[in-house]
């Protein structure tokens, strides 16, 4: 199970185009690898700005940014372990019709 993991997580990091994005396991591991693939969740606070603008008729137009602040994660998979750190801006922007 560590073994698949860790091939799933650390290998090929961009040097190709096969990201792990499924991945088939045998029905006597299933349970051993979903365990070992979970991982908590993370609460941490957030700020956000944003505006709605009024293009005309029912037309607006909208933009937002988002900054969350998350928890340094450190994760072990037999033996490679990694600290990720989630601190993520998130910038949006849409257009929108009321009806």
């Amino acid at each position: 199970v560590s073994g698949a993991v860790t091939s799933m997580r650390f290998t090929r990091q961009g040097q190709s185009c096969t990201a792990a994005s499924r991945i088939y396991v045998e029905r006597p591991i299933f349970d051993r690898f979903v365990t070992a693939m979970k991982a908590d969740p993370q609460l941490g606070p957030m700020i956000q700005a944003g505006f709605d603008y009024h293009l005309g008729g029912r037309w607006y137009a909208n933009m937002d940014v988002k900054q969350v602040f998350l928890p340094t994660q450190v994760s072990r998979v037999g033996p490679v372990g990694a600290t990720v750190r989630l601190d993520m801006l998130m910038i949006g922007a849409g257009l929108g019709y009321r009806f």
